[in-house]
């Protein structure tokens, strides 16, 4: 691959990137561009990714979008490189009090860019309805529930409070939004990268890795994150909505870890096993979490 066609200056050195899930290669230019090389088939993606990415530019501390150069065969999204270190590897070099700073501030660099760009036409009973199903079916046709026949405790308790997540507020996510993707230098959060997986989906969308990632490396991070979305955005229900969110997202990620990261499995069946003491009362907090936002709500939950 021809780098030098694409830039205006001369290329001293190319490094490849090896961290991290990507079908596509990823290059550090001269310590200071990255690189995504992007095959015919995903350049209509990486065109919404480039205008998504562009917005959160506008508005929030995150890694910036250069240009994307579309050829015929292949194309390149070039983005700055951050030269600093992924959330995961330094959090615990901050102290408890700090971590959970720096989850409330990654948490506002996210809301001021939800509350810029609601998308009111996102059918969210319809997208929660259809994901959730097409999970379970994966699930069962992967013979999950034989390797944790627990799951169909919590297949049934989703599917009968399901109902709770449709009035969640839809906006243009992140998807992936988590310590490994957030970049930190010395003492200071830079911002976060890998606008991959950036779509239209409900809040929740952008809590995905809260649990699994953010919580097992920071309890205080994970717990600052919840705080400090909710210091700026109200979510009535919200542990409630949060706990069946998880649970089914639990569901979705067994088949996922099976074909693609084997090796994590024992991981990710042991963290779903953590889920199962939510299933008698999961308006309650989750065991790790230690902010100021966690109150007891009345709901009708179906048990």
């Amino acid at each position: 691959m021809d780098f030098q066609n694409i830039f205006d200056f001369k290329i001293e050195s190319v490094q490849k990137i090896e961290k991290g899930f990507s079908v596509d290669d990823k290059y550090i230019i001269n310590n200071q561009y990255l690189v995504r090389v992007i095959s015919k088939d995903r350049v209509e993606r990486f065109k919404y990714v480039y205008d998504v990415q562009k917005l959160f530019n506008e508005v929030s501390l995150s890694q910036k979008v250069i240009n994307f150069v579309i050829g015929d065969r292949i194309s390149y999204y070039v983005t700055e490189y951050l030269p600093g270190e992924n959330g995961l590897d330094v959090i615990l070099n901050f102290t408890e009090e700090q971590q959970y700073n720096f989850g409330i501030e990654a948490a506002f660099e996210l809301t001021k860019f939800h509350n810029l760009y609601p998308q009111p036409d996102f059918n969210t009973r319809e997208n929660i309805e259809k994901y959730f199903t097409s999970k379970v079916e994966i699930c069962r046709d992967n013979n999950v529930i034989e390797l944790i026949p627990e799951i169909e405790d919590l297949i049934q308790l989703v599917g009968d409070n399901l109902h709770c997540l449709f009035d969640l507020n839809s906006v243009i996510t992140h998807s992936d939004y988590h310590l490994f993707n957030m970049i930190f230098d010395g003492n200071k959060y830079i911002g976060v990268i890998d606008f991959e997986r950036c779509r239209v989906s409900h809040i929740l969308t952008d809590f995905r890795n809260n649990s699994p990632h953010n919580s097992p490396a920071s309890k205080h991070f994970a717990s600052g994150f919840i705080d400090g979305y909710l210091n700026e955005i109200f979510v009535e229900d919200f542990f409630l909505k949060y706990n069946i969110h998880d649970m089914m997202m639990s569901i979705a990620a067994i088949p996922w870890v099976m074909e693609y990261n084997p090796t994590n499995l024992d991981v990710d069946i042991a963290y779903i096993k953590t889920l199962f003491s939510s299933l008698k009362d999961p308006t309650k907090k989750p065991s790790w979490y230690v902010g100021k936002y966690w109150k007891t709500y009345e709901y009708i939950l179906y048990i």
